[in-house]
């Protein structure tokens, strides 16, 4: 893992063949069973799939440059005693934005009001929000956006960074973090992004699950994966306030994990609940969904009313 990575990676943990048969990363059985459905967004359309009935209702967002099949294995299980819906933000999946405003859509606060729109369409006036990677800090604006409407935030390996707060180094942490997100546009795009993605997994990590990820991530356009991750570094930077929700935090163990997680955490997210899991990578939830599931439901249990 290259210098950049490993300390990109410490910053705020981890970010966030190419057609597999089913068996070699195993789907839940009820995910197919869900229904697709499609809300105007802007120019463009956003898509989602809901299963399910029942409970404080809970929304799958996905982190940067994947889409809602990386909930596979989570919207059956947890649509067995709650509604669940599970999205593709702007210009991810089934979701394709029109050109002329993908850079705006991008933007942090425009994918939190995606996910907004998606519960407007859906008739959810409160829900649990759980983001992986880039899509904890997406959760974490539509906490502060409309908090009345959050029941409580999930963490899957949650990209949340801690920018410098003096304004000289903030100021060149920006630049530094600019020139990183360019990249991942251009033709040197895929190679970027290969290598990032690839320096998230733990050795453990199935080579099934690595390959699926890496195709499905390179199907995401290129001006799609470099807007949004420069939407990302960019938001950082924002002022936002304390999130008092209650909070699961699901992180993986890695050698790159900062010794003051937790605290640095805690700050932003003060009704947290934090696990550190050995032995699975940043797609934990494809690594170890039953253990994530597990965890996630008996949480939902007793934190969430």
């Amino acid at each position: 893992m290259s210098f950049f990575h490993c300390w990109f990676r410490s910053v705020f943990v981890c970010l966030m063949a190419a057609w597999l048969v089913a068996a070699t990363v195993p789907q839940a059985a009820a995910a197919a069973a869900g229904e697709v459905r499609q809300v105007p967004f802007g120019a463009g359309t956003l898509e989602y799939v809901e299963a399910g009935q029942g409970g404080v209702p809970v929304v799958l967002v996905h982190g940067w440059a994947c889409s809602s099949e990386f909930w596979k294995e989570q919207l059956g299980p947890l649509a067995a005693g709650r509604r669940v819906l599970a999205l593709d933000l702007p210009g991810h999946g089934g979701s394709r934005p029109h050109q002329a405003f993908l850079q705006d859509v991008a933007s942090q606060e425009a994918l939190a009001k995606a996910v907004l729109a998606v519960m407007d369409h859906a008739g959810l006036d409160r829900a649990v929000l759980v983001g992986h990677s880039m899509g904890a800090s997406i959760i974490r604006r539509v906490a502060v956006l409309q908090p009345q409407r959050v029941a409580g935030l999930v963490l899957v390996d949650g990209a949340i960074l801690f920018p410098p707060k003096n304004p000289a180094e903030s100021a060149s942490w920006r630049e530094e973090m600019e020139r990183f997100a360019a990249e991942f546009e251009g033709e040197q795009a895929d190679a970027t992004t290969i290598s990032f993605v690839g320096a998230m997994h733990a050795p453990a990590t199935p080579q099934a699950v690595k390959d699926w990820v890496q195709a499905r991530m390179l199907a995401t356009p290129v001006a799609v994966r470099h807007q949004a991750m420069l939407g990302f570094v960019r938001g950082a930077l924002d002022p936002l306030p304390p999130v008092p929700v209650p909070t699961l935090a699901l992180y993986a163990a890695s050698e790159d994990t900062p010794p003051n997680l937790e605290p640095l955490l805690r700050e932003s997210f003060p009704a947290l609940e934090y696990h550190l899991l050995t032995g699975p990578g940043h797609f934990l939830m494809l690594e170890d969904p039953a253990r994530c599931n597990a965890m996630l439901q008996a949480w939902l249990e007793k934190a969430v009313r």
